[in-house]
């Protein structure tokens, strides 16, 4: 079937068939390969949006763009919105001087935003809780890593709790050098 659009009018000889069926048969290798590189390259991806580089810009795009990544990557609707993103450089900019920009991370999950500490969900330093945006709301962690949550009026009144952001960033540097 194949053979006989490609041939034309010249005979299908046992020569042929054998070409055919090999050219045929490391073609469907490669593309089952190719689905499976695809799938494992979308479960091994992470499930966050990681902002490392002190100066690189916010994601591109816009926040369809983001929220259609994260659900291809999830398979649930987790969208990382523009405020949230200004919330987490205003949390770096707090941060600044105490640690280094680069130890910041983002990840994004259905509930909240997590803004971590050497991208460790074990060491977070706060969570942003925009998913109602007519009620922000902001998790810090006191002594016993329990969270607090605080309402806030704008991504601006996150200056207001720069203390704690300070104590809990530190609580974590001084953790890792003890080890």
């Amino acid at each position: 079937m194949i053979a006989s659009e490609l041939l034309g009018t010249k005979r299908f000889t046992a020569q042929l068939k054998e070409q055919y069926t090999s050219i045929t048969k490391r073609a469907f290798e490669q593309l089952v390969g190719e689905k499976i590189n695809d799938r494992l390259k979308v479960a091994m991806a992470p499930e966050s949006v990681s902002i490392a580089d002190p100066v690189a810009p916010p994601p591109q795009g816009n926040v369809n763009d983001l929220e259609s990544k994260n659900q291809a990557s999830s398979g649930a609707a987790i969208s990382t919105t523009a405020d949230e993103i200004e919330a987490f450089h205003t949390v770096r900019a707090v941060l600044y001087g105490t640690v280094q920009a680069k130890r910041i991370f983002m990840r994004d999950s259905q509930s909240y935003c997590a803004i971590l500490f050497d991208d460790n969900n074990r060491k977070p330093i706060c969570r942003l809780r925009f998913n109602n945006t007519k009620q922000l709301r902001f998790g810090l962690f006191d002594e016993r890593r329990e969270e607090v949550i605080h309402e806030l009026q704008s991504i601006e009144d996150i200056f207001n709790f720069a203390e704690s952001l300070r104590l809990t960033a530190v609580s974590y540097v001084e953790g890792s050098s003890k080890n």
